[in-house]
């Protein structure tokens, strides 16, 4: 026969029992450590002081820093064609250029990815562009320069161009703003003048593109390109010292 022990009572008529323990009361709640666990903040990484443009003096093969796409059609990395893109020394010294050159129904684009956690930042750029003129027989021809800001899902904000181009044909990006510099002789024909730009990220935002909060820009994108239809559409682009640089205050 199983043996049941009898437990001493504690409570008689619920009045507690001289010398008695104290009983445990069980309860339908319990008590918790409210504590907040809070996940440890994403660190972005602070821009450092600078040029932030890998191979912005073209001092190392193009593969370094930069990606390249040539032909029309396929977008494939190829030398085919009468495409090329080559780092040679400029005509007036020993200085090393990086020279685009694009003739026939074709392009040539060559782009850098750069991430930034502020618009305290500024850029500067040396160019001479080349267009061929417009001969009215369904060709066109363009050489482009261009700086896109984007936010962290790769949305475009806003950019900035530089262009020398023929005829009403206009390079479309789904940019919702865009200043165009303008540059002599850049309508129809040559700008074979060298001319250094500086823009100011943070003023560029609050004069040209309203609306875009400098908070929301994460990315900064360069992109050249030469690029045209027709076998007599002719564009040239040579580009030096492109820099981005935290501004120290």
């Amino acid at each position: 026969v199983a043996f049941t022990p009898v437990v001493a009572p504690t409570y008689i008529q619920g009045h507690p029992i001289d010398g008695a323990a104290t009983p445990v009361v069980a309860t339908t709640t319990s008590v918790v450590d409210k504590k907040t666990v809070q996940k440890p903040e994403e660190k972005v990484a602070e821009v450092p002081s600078g040029n932030i443009v890998v191979n912005g003096d073209f001092s190392q093969d193009l593969s370094v820093g930069w990606k390249k796409v040539i032909d029309w059609d396929t977008n494939k990395v190829t030398e085919a064609g009468v495409n090329w893109a080559k780092i040679e020394p400029e005509l007036s010294g020993s200085e090393k250029v990086l020279h685009l050159y694009h003739n026939g129904n074709s392009f040539i684009n060559i782009t850098q990815e750069i991430p930034v956690n502020t618009t305290d930042l500024e850029f500067s750029v040396s160019l001479k562009l080349y267009a061929s003129e417009y001969k009215y027989d369904g060709n066109y021809s363009g050489a482009f320069f261009w700086i896109e800001f984007q936010d962290n899902t790769g949305r475009i904000l806003g950019d900035v161009f530089w262009r020398a181009w023929n005829s009403g044909w206009d390079i479309l990006t789904d940019s919702p703003v865009r200043r165009i510099v303008v540059q002599e002789g850049n309508s129809r024909g040559v700008d074979t003048k060298w001319q250094t730009y500086n823009i100011n990220l943070k003023d560029e935002l609050s004069t040209y593109m309203i609306g875009v909060k400098k908070e929301q820009v994460k990315k900064v994108i360069i992109t050249m390109q030469c690029r045209g239809c027709k076998q007599n559409s002719h564009s040239e682009l040579w580009v030096d010292n492109i820099s981005l640089k935290r501004i120290d205050k």
